[in-house]
């Protein structure tokens, strides 16, 4: 009980409010998102014995010995009393069902109060999985992961195949470091979400049709409106047409076309989003990709087709989280990073911000808040520069954003009026 009230009182304190007496059962319903049934049963079970014992004497509710008695429990009103009653005595599964939900908004409130955690930290922090305030390493302010890094991290896990990886995911034994060098590679390349890698599409150029450099324009200038005028085609579609590998398949259709590939990414995140611009997918055009990261975009594609659910999509980021932390501990150059997946998308921020305008950038990682944009990657760019502020680090591939979208975002943070926005893509 004491601990369940240190766990409310924490939340309280991250949402910027006072804890109230249902909060008691709250704070159980969302741990049950991070923690085993049988764990909160045990919880529930106890808060319910415990409630029991308590008296309502001259309006104040008086707990059992033992019980550490916060000024919030002692002196309710008898309403919010009647509350806890009614919501500490419904079925174990109604108070657990309850969880996500309010985790999710909970997530949002602390995200939007000004809060810079992580996801999974913030996550944890809510359901009192960890006991302390203080971000472990403030996710959003990462070391910058450079290519050495990212080498260093390839060497430990190069004999791990991601197509053998891939397949093993459908059944119950997966083997997960194929899985882990493809994510942590896409991610650097493109700054995907790990929940967005599950999701996206590569669009190449239509092998079938005469293009003529209007087409390429069109592309190029907006690339939304070239899919939804079917000019590009799934990269597993030319890949059947023409029996080639996907990267080969896509390479073959750039070179025909002239015009590049586009990673259409369905956003996993649009809570922090300005309104005006909330949109169901970002894209990203590769153009001069080479070609290592063309095959491996193209592979991370088919992570959709594994139609895994999200329960099971979670179990995997988290083990992947725990394979890069036990190889960050034994690998020098890794150990002072606290590495995550998040690491790749913040280090793609920060090299999207040094090559873009800060609207570019945007556009790129999905971030149309300026100040979310503003804390993702290392927040004081000129630490990431050397003399004259030029980078200090090989700044690599980078895929070019869509023109559309990064004049949209411009546009909203100038106060200028928008153009009316080009048609989307369908679900």
């Amino acid at each position: 009980m004491n601990r369940l009230s240190d766990c409310t009182e924490r939340r309280a304190e991250l949402l910027r409010r006072k804890p109230v007496l249902s909060d008691l059962i709250h704070q159980l319903s969302i741990r049950s998102c991070a923690l085993s049934t049988k764990t909160i049963n045990v919880e529930i079970a106890a808060l319910r014995k415990i409630i029991g014992q308590t008296d309502w004497r001259e309006g104040r509710l008086e707990w059992p010995e033992g019980v550490i008695v916060r000024p919030w429990m002692s002196t309710p009103d008898s309403a919010e009393r009647d509350r806890l009653n009614e919501l500490a005595f419904r079925s174990y599964r109604e108070i657990m069902d309850d969880g996500a939900a309010l985790l999710a908004t909970d997530i949002e409130t602390a995200t939007r109060t000004g809060h810079n955690h992580g996801q999974e930290e913030l996550t944890e922090l809510l359901t009192g999985k960890r006991s302390d305030n203080r971000s472990r390493s403030d996710q959003k302010a990462q070391r910058f992961l450079n290519e050495r890094d990212l080498t260093a991290l390839e060497m430990e896990l190069s004999v791990h195949d991601p197509v053998e990886s891939l397949n093993s995911l459908r059944g119950h034994k997966a083997s997960l470091e194929g899985t882990l060098r493809l994510f942590v590679n896409v991610m650097w390349f493109t700054g995907m979400r790990p929940a967005e890698v599950w999701n996206c599409m590569l669009m190449v150029p239509r092998i079938d049709l005469a293009w003529t450099p209007e087409m390429v324009r069109l592309v190029t200038t907006d690339p939304a409106r070239a899919i939804c005028e079917d000019m590009m085609m799934q990269v597993e579609q030319a890949s059947t047409h023409t029996g080639d590998t996907l990267g080969i398949a896509a390479r073959n259709a750039m070179n025909r076309s002239n015009a590049p590939s586009v990673l259409m990414i369905r956003s996993a995140k649009t809570t922090n989003q300005n309104e005006e611009l909330r949109s169901e997918y970002r894209f990203q055009m590769l153009k001069r990709i080479p070609s290592r990261q063309l095959n491996l975009i193209a592979l991370a594609t088919q992570c959709r087709k594994l139609r895994l659910d999200e329960k099971r999509k979670d179990s995997i980021r988290a083990s992947m989280n725990k394979i890069l932390k036990s190889i960050g501990r034994h690998e020098q150059r890794l150990e002072d990073l606290n590495l995550n997946l998040y690491a790749f998308r913040h280090s793609f921020a920060t090299r999207a911000k040094l090559a873009y305008p800060p609207h570019e950038a945007a556009a790129l990682t999905g971030h149309t808040s300026r100040n979310t944009l503003y804390v993702y990657g290392e927040r004081n760019l000129r630490s990431a520069s050397g003399k004259g502020g030029k980078p200090h680090f090989n700044q690599d591939w980078l895929p070019t954003p869509d023109p559309v979208f990064a004049e949209m975002i411009r546009r909203s943070w100038h106060g200028e009026a928008r153009p009316a926005p080009a048609p989307r893509p369908a679900a």
